[in-house]
């Protein structure tokens, strides 16, 4: 058979058989998968990963014997497998989702209405669209290189005496590299760091409180109106464009633009957050792109090499999906590309300067 065409292979795992069909039926309805099995458990999970050795695995969370996360350790563990979860958009879900995609789990897609969700094919594309990515991608990838990466100071030789900030965008992968850059994190930084992670605003605020436990630094979900201060670090909230503006007593505050209420919007803009803060930093301003997959931050990574500032991206060897920093270094905006370690020693520099 020609490689090209060649289906994607799918295991789909959830203990509800209705939402087997509708998942299988969803994913089947696109001639680049073909489910192969089904499984009702964590534990015939495993075993049909061993013996069918499928391309991607869509993982429910909660089932009864073996729960999905117990059998994503398993499975990652010895018999390695790109895995989308398929998780229910509840609070209690958010940690565990966060805990699994730390785990070795590629992405998530939230059912939008509970575990059993008669209306999951609202979410079809998505679903298509990251089980296709995650066939791509190479699960035994070591996010966490270990390189010695030596940052020449001089990078930062633009900088004034006014207020700095650093700007970091990501999506698939991301949540894994932003705890390990942040809890690099030497305090106190002289500025502050604000991330937009595509993530739905339901996992923003967890994701958030899951940094902030690790974190030297304290870490919270942005607020409409909130001054942006000093050695914090502000998650962006899923449902909005993060922005900056200057209020009534010249203090800058974070102002919130609308994002689509629907799911399958990749809020926070990667783009918009960078361009509002270059328009308000000036040269003063580190952007960071970090692994996912589109074009997100190629235009506001444009608006800060315009102003002065400067951008980092994450080297290629450890990133999850290298798309987005492939498209901020095809298009002539990178300073630097390296490793989180490296990233993290960078925003050291940065925010002692």
């Amino acid at each position: 058979m020609n490689l090209e065409n060649k289906k994607i292979r799918v295991l789909v795992v959830d203990d509800s058989i209705f939402m087997q069909k509708i998942l299988s039926d969803i994913l089947n309805a696109d001639s680049r998968i073909e489910v192969i099995d089904t499984a009702k458990d964590g534990l015939e999970a495993i075993v049909k990963a061993r013996d069918l050795t499928p391309d991607v695995i869509t993982l429910d969370i909660h089932m009864p014997d073996l729960d999905g996360k117990d059998a994503l350790k398993r499975i990652m563990s010895k018999y390695p497998t790109a895995v989308v979860l398929v998780s229910a958009y509840t609070q209690e879900n958010a940690p565990v989702t966060l805990e699994c995609l730390a785990l070795g789990a590629v992405d998530f897609v939230a059912k939008p209405s509970g575990e059993v969700s008669t209306d999951m094919a609202t979410m079809g594309s998505v679903l298509i669209e990251k089980v296709v990515m995650a066939s791509k991608v190479d699960v035994k990838k070591n996010l966490s290189s270990s390189q010695n990466q030596d940052i020449d100071q001089s990078l930062f030789k633009n900088t004034t005496s006014g207020k700095k900030i650093v700007v970091i965008g990501a999506s698939t992968g991301g949540p894994g590299v932003i705890e390990n850059i942040i809890s690099q994190l030497t305090p106190p930084l002289n500025l502050p760091v604000v991330i937009a992670q595509h993530m739905p605003a339901m996992f923003t605020k967890s994701f958030a409180e899951r940094l902030n436990k690790t974190s030297k630094i304290p870490v919270k979900e942005a607020s409409l109106g909130e001054e942006v201060l000093a050695n914090q670090i502000y998650i962006a909230p899923g449902n909005f464009n993060v922005l900056f503006e200057i209020n009534n007593v010249g203090k800058t505050v974070f102002k919130f633009q609308e994002g689509s209420d629907d799911k399958i919007t990749l809020t926070p803009s990667v783009d918009e957050l960078f361009t509002s803060a270059a328009d308000k930093y000036g040269s003063n301003i580190l952007g960071i792109i970090l692994t996912g997959m589109g074009m997100d931050g190629v235009k506001g990574t444009a608006k800060i090499k315009e102003k002065g500032g400067k951008i980092i991206v994450q080297d290629e060897s450890s990133s999850l999906i290298y798309g987005m920093p492939r498209e901020i270094v095809k298009n002539g905006h990178a300073d630097e590309i390296l490793s989180p370690e490296g990233i993290a020693k960078a925003i050291n520099i940065f925010g002692h300067l």
